[in-house]
Formats: C-alpha cells, sequence, structure tokens
C-alpha cells in the first residue's frame, strides 16, 4: 500500500447533507428560560375521613428498631423498604446486608433476615 493513500480513521463532526444552521426564524418559538414544575391550583386533595384514619397509626413503629415499610413484588425479583433505627428508609433485595444482618427471603407479607445463625422476621405494621 502507498502511504500516500493510509489516512487516520475519524469521524466526521457533521454529516455532509446536514444544513450547517437552523433556517431563519426556527428558534423563535423556543422557550428562553429553562422549563420549571407548574403548581396546581386545585389544592391538596381530599381524603375521606374513615380513610385518614386507617392510614394513620399512632405508635405503630418503634422509632429505635428495625421496621418493614412496605413490599415490592414483581415476576422477576422481589424487594422491601425498611426503616432503619436512625430513621433511614432503604430498598433492600435477597442477599443485601441491612443493619448487620443478611435479607435471606422476602415473602408475600414478610421480610426475613439471618444474623449470626439466627433468623428475624419482619411483618408490616398494624
Amino acid at each position: 500500500m502507498d502511504e500516500s493513500t493510509l489516512r487516520p480513521l475519524r469521524p466526521r463532526i457533521r454529516p455532509r447533507d446536514l444544513p450547517q444552521a437552523a433556517p431563519e426564524g426556527a428558534m423563535a418559538d423556543a422557550p428562553t428560560e429553562p422549563l420549571r414544575p407548574v403548581a396546581r391550583s386545585d389544592g391538596p386533595v381530599a381524603v375521606p375521613p374513615e380513610v385518614a384514619e386507617a392510614a394513620t397509626q399512632p405508635d405503630a413503629l418503634d422509632p429505635d428498631r428495625l421496621a418493614l415499610i412496605g413490599l415490592f413484588h414483581s415476576p422477576g425479583a422481589s424487594a422491601a423498604l425498611v426503616r432503619l433505627a436512625s430513621g433511614q428508609i432503604l430498598r433492600v433485595e435477597t442477599g443485601q446486608v441491612v443493619a448487620g444482618a443478611v435479607v435471606s427471603a422476602i415473602g408475600p407479607d414478610s421480610l426475613r433476615l439471618q444474623r449470626g445463625g439466627r433468623e428475624t422476621i419482619l411483618t408490616i405494621a398494624g
């Protein structure tokens, strides 16, 4: 091969068939400020008193202990939301370590933790 025909392979910066600049006035309708969410004007959604009472249970969680908040199930995997004694909420899956224990199983209504040969079962409060 002749060295004069060898060139480094570099991608083209812009395809040749595209115009070099936007047509005049093409950006006239574009917003000049970034988009921001708009507050709803209809206010908070009203919740029937019986629903609010059923959803609110005083002292349902011990603030100093690990608590199961929710469960997520899908055909491929399951996950759980747990609240640590510090107040932090984590999403965990089987095999992960939470508060020094390994998540051994996530059932339809419970979470199983394994620590030092002992198993603890957490259920959702209420």
